[in-house]
C-alpha cells in the first residue's frame, strides 16, 4: 500500500504524519525531517527536494502551477527515481498540488490522506510565518491549492479521506480520527492504543480542539 498524507501548507499534514509514523506506519528515512518544525517536516529530504522543484518548473511558488509547463530533463529523471524509492507512507504537500504530474510519471497510490483545516486558519498561520505576502493573497492560494489536490483526486480516482483535525465539532476528535483512517488504511492498534499513540506526539501548544 501507497498512501499520500496531503494537504496546503500548516493544515496539520506533519502532525498527522507523525501520529501515523508512531503508530509503525513507514516513511522511509527521514533524516532530520522526523522532528522538525520546518519546512518539510516529515518528508524525506529527496523527496521534497524533487516535489519543490516541480512546484518551481510549473511556475507554482507565486502563482497556481501551470501543468502546461514542461519539466527539465533531469528533474523527470528525478521525479522517476523518486517514485521508485517511494516509501509506503510519504508526506509532501507539493506532490499534492502535482499529482496529474506524478501520476503521468507512473505514481500509484492506495489512498490518499488529506488534512484540511478552515482556510482562513491556514492561511493565517503561514502569514505569521512568512511575511511575502498578503493575507488575503495567502487566502487565496490555500484556496486554489486546495481545489488542485481535490480536483486531481476526483480525476484520478483515488480512495480518500478528508480529516478535518483538529477543527472538528464531533464529540469525540480523536474516536472520528480513528475510525478515518481505519477505514481508509487500515490501522494496527485499537482505540485506546491509538488515543496513547496521539497523547505522545500531540503538542498542547499547537493541537486545540473545538
Amino acid at each position: 500500500m501507497t498512501v499520500l498524507v496531503t494537504g496546503v501548507g500548516h493544515s496539520g499534514t506533519t502532525f498527522i504524519a507523525r501520529l501515523l509514523l508512531e503508530l509503525g506506519c513507514d516513511f522511509g528515512h527521514l533524516g532530520n525531517a522526523s522532528w522538525t518544525e520546518g519546512p518539510h517536516a516529515m518528508e524525506q529530504p529527496s523527496m521534497a527536494k524533487v516535489a519543490q522543484t516541480i512546484v518551481e518548473e510549473l511556475d507554482g511558488i507565486r502563482h497556481l502551477p501551470d501543468f502546461s509547463r514542461p519539466l527539465e530533463a533531469s528533474t523527470r529523471f528525478e521525479l522517476v527515481k523518486a517514485i521508485n524509492t517511494m516509501p509506503l507512507f510519504v508526506k509532501s504537500p507539493a506532490i499534492g498540488y502535482t499529482l496529474p504530474v506524478w501520476a503521468k510519471a507512473g505514481l500509484e497510490l492506495d489512498a490518499v490522506i488529506v488534512v484540511h483545516r478552515s482556510i482562513e486558519h491556514s492561511a493565517r498561520s503561514v502569514f505569521d510565518a512568512v511575511h511575502d505576502r498578503t493575507l488575503r493573497e495567502w487566502e487565496v492560494r490555500h484556496l486554489g491549492l486546495s481545489g488542485l489536490i481535490i480536483a486531481a483526486i476526483v480525476e484520478l480516482e483515488y480512495e480518500a479521506s478528508w480529516i478535518c483535525f483538529p477543527e472538528c465539532t464531533a464529540p469525540d476528535p480523536l474516536e472520528l480520527l480513528y475510525e478515518d483512517l481505519e477505514d481508509l488504511i487500515g490501522l494496527d492498534c485499537d482505540l485506546p492504543a491509538f488515543r496513547e499513540a496521539h497523547a505522545r506526539v500531540a503538542k498542547p501548544d499547537m493541537i486545540h480542539y473545538r
